[in-house]
């Protein structure tokens, strides 16, 4: 991102640190420099040589300044890191620390300014920055001598970029990857920029110092202001408010105003999926069959499967595109934009039938399988866009390209990849489909695809992340329900056992991990996720040793994150906070579901499992928290308002549980015809619990009943178990009961004119009033969704 407009986006108290900001900003003639800067001590560099033969073959040393046999001239502390991005900058003349004790203390010592880079393993720009001017001997002299300098890779401290975002877009008003930040020696920043061409870089950091030299009182007077506005930014303020059914239709509102009616999606300029909104779309579609809200994200997935941002031969999905039309991508592909499209796109083929929703979901699962997963069957963080000395080569297609690997099918497929001779990217063509994919095609695309192979690829960021790692486990177990495909289920609790024991050791979660090696710690991202992964493969399998171990989580999630003062959840630990100004709180969503809200969910569903009701105090506490921001702007919270929904009305789906977890409802369909449909309803009781039979052998009793409540359905017959009869020590009547494993089916008819869409899942009403041999709990009804594949879909496909 080159555009460093100072642009205020705050109010007026923040004037001053804006006109300072843009003061820093403005271009400077600068001298040159040149020679290698400061050295690293003796005992440093034998201590970095060590990690250099640890890791000698596991990583691509990236440097033009190399031997004429291959050894870089250079290294820094980062090759100690267990961190791609880092080890790309390893081998730079600039003598990088990364984020920790040891940097803050050399600027101190020092007396010197620090300076701040922000960026990721597969990030384009960052790339640019890297060769223009990391890798630049004069610039890195200059560095050398007059700041510390600190290399930070934002997928593994998410908190601290979190919070120079925030600074950037206070500083400048905007704020993007390579994110660099100057700051002084305890920590307050003083000024934020995205993308600096080598030149102006160098200007900035020769201006910056010959100020500090003279005035250093002044930067940190204003660096204190920066973070004084930050604070209170992060505290927030306003009474707390109802999250109502009127929050709701607000973000709708706010929502379809936003999108481009004309391409689809949101917005006019780049394009991204937009993720957390599309899920929050979603489940209004699920639990209110709103044709607005499906017409928004029909609209939406429609255009993503089709577009450039879609790798139409490999699978998968680009990041985001770089114009409105959804043509011409930004090649990077990240394991959290898969997890989260694959679970769009199976669900919403759940909910309407259209079969291309589900080819899209299984290919990128492909994928994934394929190409992004270890040995261990953990899936890896992301693919550069770069490969081949340029963007976008492993991806794009000449006209030439497709006759030689298609001969005859050429011209079929090209006119349905939309190939041109002249091309719409560097000569070459990103594909895009025009019209819905025919099995000619797709065999066109496999061969196009084992001949990508020969290419060069771009690299792949070998990292694993916790929480991307549990969101892909949570996604391909729905997928695995919604295309009935065991695979998935096998790959998703495979996954689960791997994460388990290669990133909690001895109780503690941790976030990454490199070839196996672990470091940095969990965030609440990491937990909350997490969690709710471990309450996936629970619900899945019924094994206990799931829901412990989300309980595990959740405990430490709260132990380490919560806010006993003002309520919610901090991002990252106090340890791991201390050289932050402030310890941020994510709350609103971005490419990901903002972490406080899925902390949100996780409790609940945790809650629901176990009978917990001090945990839904605190998902009550952490929705009020917040609730003041979300009600002023709804559309950008929607996983907090997922969560508001979840916690008053239930969970969706086939799966409930009852008598606070002890007891466990699936629903299932048996058969289906035009008119009719058979469901079946499955009941697992915890050892010492029992529920009454259909018909109780006492009429004061509240027997067992199903029936089917949705509009488009009308209850047929339902055949119930006989029930045990059993004497209980406080009656001396024996009771009909059921206990342990029971099922029970009911006949449903359509009708013929159901009012509203129709209806693809079936809502099945289970009233039950669950009981020990001591005690009775209140009665209750569960609703259990349950497709009902035709032929009928919920909700008419917009086209």
């Amino acid at each position: 991102m080159r555009d460093r407009k100072c642009v205020g986006g705050y109010a007026a108290s923040v004037a001053r640190i804006l006109a300072i900001a843009c003061a820093l900003a403005a271009p400077a003639v600068g001298a040159t420099t040149s020679g290698p800067g400061a050295a690293i001590d003796a005992p440093t560099m034998v201590r970095l040589k060590e990690a250099m033969a640890t890791r000698a073959g596991r990583y691509v040393v990236r440097t033009e300044h190399k031997s004429p046999q291959g050894a870089a001239h250079f290294v820094n502390r980062l090759v100690e890191q267990d961190s791609p991005y880092l080890l790309q900058h390893a081998h730079n003349p600039i003598n990088w620390f990364s984020w920790g004790d040891a940097a803050f203390a050399e600027a101190k010592r020092l007396g010197r300014p620090i300076l701040v880079s922000v960026g990721y393993s597969t990030c384009h720009w960052c790339h640019v920055m890297e060769r223009e001017s990391f890798d630049n001997v004069a610039l890195a002299k200059f560095a050398n001598e007059h700041f510390v300098s600190i290399k930070v890779d934002r997928e593994r401290r998410p908190d601290v970029d979190a919070v120079f975002i925030r600074a950037a877009q206070l500083l400048s008003g905007r704020a993007g990857w390579p994110l660099t930040i100057l700051m002084t020696p305890e920590g307050a920043p003083f000024f934020a920029g995205t993308y600096l061409p080598r030149a102006e870089f160098l200007s900035l950091l020769q201006r910056v110092s010959k100020h500090w030299q003279e005035d250093p009182k002044e930067f940190r007077s204003f660096g204190k202001e920066v973070n004084d506005v930050l604070a209170q930014i992060a505290v927030g303020t306003g009474e707390a408010q109802p999250i109502t059914a009127e929050t709701h239709k607000q973000a709708i509102f706010a929502l379809a105003s936003d999108e481009d009616r004309e391409h689809g999606g949101f917005g006019v300029k780049q394009k991204f999926p937009n993720e957390p909104r599309l899920l929050f779309l979603l489940d209004r579609a699920l639990r209110d069959g709103d044709q607005q809200s499906f017409a928004i994200l029909d609209r939406a997935l429609a255009v993503i499967a089709r577009s450039g941002m879609h790798d139409q031969v490999g699978g998968g999905f680009h990041r985001y595109t770089v114009d409105r039309t959804w043509r011409i991508p930004h090649f990077e592909k990240m394991l959290y934009n898969q997890a989260q499209l694959i679970r769009l796109f199976a669900e919403t083929y759940a909910l309407t039938g259209r079969k291309r929703y589900a080819r899209d979901a299984r290919r990128a699962v492909e994928y994934l399988l394929r190409e992004m997963q270890s040995d261990e069957g953990l899936f890896f963080s992301a693919t550069d866009a770069d490969s081949d000395g340029g963007e976008g080569k492993f991806f794009v297609w000449g006209r030439d390209e497709l006759d030689e690997v298609l001969g005859p099918d050429a011209n079929m497929a090209a006119r349905a990849l939309s190939v041109t001779t002249p091309g719409t990217f560097n000569n070459a063509n990103v594909l895009q489909l025009k019209d819905a994919p025919s099995p000619a095609l797709d065999s066109a695309l496999e061969r196009m695809r084992i001949a990508r192979e020969k290419r060069e690829k771009p690299l792949r960021d070998d990292k694993v992340i916790t929480g991307w790692n549990a969101l892909v486990i949570s996604a391909l177990m729905r997928a695995s329900h919604a295309l009935d495909e065991p695979r998935y289920r096998a790959a998703a609790l495979r996954a689960g056992e791997a994460l388990w024991n290669g990133h909690v050791a001895q109780g503690t979660l941790w976030r990454t991990s490199l070839h196996g090696r672990r470091s940095a710690l969990g965030t609440l991202e990491d937990h909350a996720y997490w969690a709710l992964a471990l309450l996936d493969l629970h619900d899945a399998t019924g094994a206990a040793r799931w829901r412990e171990r989300a309980s595990q989580m959740v405990s430490q999630m709260t132990e380490l994150f919560w806010d006993p003062e003002s309520g919610g959840f901090f991002l990252s630990s106090k340890s791991e906070s201390r050289h932050l100004a402030v310890r941020p709180k994510d709350s609103h969503d971005g490419a990901l579901p903002a972490a406080n809200p899925a902390a949100v969910l996780a409790i609940v569903r945790l809650a629901r499992r176990t009978g917990d009701s001090t945990l839904i105090d605190r998902a009550r506490a952490t929705i009020a928290q917040f609730s003041s921001s979300i009600a002023s702007q709804p559309a950008a919270y929607p996983t907090f308002l997922r969560a508001a929904r979840e916690l008053n009305n239930g969970e969706l789906g086939r799966l409930e549980y009852a008598a606070k977890g002890a007891i466990r409802v699936t629903g299932d369909l048996l058969a289906q015809s035009a008119q009719t449909a058979t469901f079946q309803i499955s009941l697992a009781l915890q050892p010492g619990w029992h529920i009454n039979a259909a018909k109780p052998l006492q009429d004061h009793l509240i027997g067992t009943q199903v029936s089917v409540a949705s509009p488009d359905w009308k209850t047929g017959s339902v055949t119930y178990p006989a029930g045990l009869q059993r004497t209980l020590g406080f009656q001396a009547e024996p009771l009909l009961l059921y206990e342990g494993e029971t099922t029970i089916t009911v006949e449903a008819q359509r009708i013929a004119d159901p009012p509203g869409a129709g209806a693809r899942f079936a809502t099945v009403e289970v009233h039950l009033q669950a009981c020990t041999d001591e005690y009775c709990l209140l009665p209750e009804t569960l609703q259990i969704e349950i497709p009902a594949v035709e032929p009928t879909p919920r909700i008419a496909a917009v086209r």
